[in-house]
């Protein structure tokens, strides 16, 4: 069986005025905040552990120096960290858009 590669929902008159996220498992694939357009992922994370090492004002988690202390380093020789919560991540994490200049994470607005 193929999966489809589109997905075409109605949104009820209730959930017009909300925010609408899409997770792809505990991945943010695509968006529509109050209002605005569909926003879709096109590139993805490159795990650097920037976004949660520069943390400046309100956290879910204890931070020391601006990091997150579920950060972790993934085991092995490469440069890559992982949340320590994984899957248990809050939704507040899993669903943010960083717009720092060293984020790898790209949204594209869907046109039709």
């Amino acid at each position: 069986m193929t999966m489809p590669d589109r997905i075409e929902i109605d949104i009820p008159e209730w959930a017009k005025d909300n925010n609408i996220y899409i997770m792809a498992g505990m991945n943010l694939l695509a968006y529509r905040f109050r209002g605005g357009p569909l926003m879709v992922k096109t590139e993805f994370c490159s795990m650097c552990g920037k976004c949660c090492s520069n943390i400046n004002g309100k956290h879910p988690f204890l931070t020391v120096d601006g990091r997150c202390t579920y950060l972790v380093k993934e085991v092995g020789d490469n440069d890559r960290w992982l949340c320590g919560l994984g899957g248990f991540r809050p939704h507040g994490c899993a669903v943010t858009t960083p717009d720092a200049e060293y984020c790898t994470v790209r949204f594209e607005e869907v046109v039709e």
